[in-house]
């Protein structure tokens, strides 16, 4: 598990940037994801470094960020803004001046013929997610193409499906994959790699409920 809050923390240069690297007034303090360079190098040699039936993919995948950092183009910055969640919540008119928008640049990333990064269904890899996973990929409000699933798909050059939803991740997301097996979409088809993805706080107080998955054939 991987805790930005602390990462971020302890680095007075991030935490003093300018844009900010989190909302002022966000329910969630959506820290921005510091680098896919953090995910492979904790997520991917701590926790797959000991499933030996992936060793292989997870070696491919680190050699193909290691190429995709000197070889690839950059990400397309984009400056989005808008006012925060809480804003939203407490429902104050859109003419009030106590909190005002807030401006982030985004990490945008794209296909190699230019398009938005769009998930693929039935990739080997999949992220399962909430609001943290769809927050700058709905198009609109906070950008698009911008988010975990996007980064994690462009080093490698490798497609990524995702189901994410938003306040959904204890039991919404698993029941849609579930949904998608039984309607014969099997999300699961081919995959070698599941990310779950959700905020630490739903460990201490959301319902999680335990959801069979139909078994999946292999490819």
């Amino acid at each position: 598990m991987l805790n930005t809050k602390r990462l971020f923390k302890n680095n007075e240069s991030l935490a003093s940037s300018n844009p900010p690297l989190r909302w002022k007034t966000s329910a969630a303090w959506c820290w921005l994801l510091a680098s896919v360079s953090i995910f492979t190098g904790l997520a991917y040699r701590g926790f797959l470094a000991h499933a030996s039936p992936i060793v292989d993919f997870q070696q491919d995948l680190l050699a193909k960020v290691e190429r995709a950092r000197q070889d690839k183009a950059p990400p397309q910055p984009v400056s989005v803004s808008n006012i925060s969640d809480i804003v939203y919540m407490i429902k104050l008119p859109r003419q009030q001046k106590e909190y005002p928008w807030q401006q982030v640049t985004i990490q945008q990333r794209q296909t190699p013929d230019s398009q938005l990064w769009q998930p693929t269904r039935n990739a080997d890899i999949l992220v399962l997610g909430d609001s943290f996973s769809n927050i700058y990929s709905y198009g609109g409000a906070w950008g698009q193409a911008a988010v975990f699933a996007e980064q994690l798909a462009y080093y490698p050059q490798r497609p990524v499906d995702r189901i994410a939803i938003d306040g959904g991740a204890a039991n919404e997301t698993r029941l849609e994959l579930r949904r998608s097996i039984l309607q014969g979409r099997d999300r699961l088809l081919g995959n070698r790699l599941v990310i779950y993805e959700f905020s630490v706080r739903y460990l201490l107080h959301d319902d999680w409920k335990p959801i069979d998955l139909p078994l999946t054939k292999m490819a």
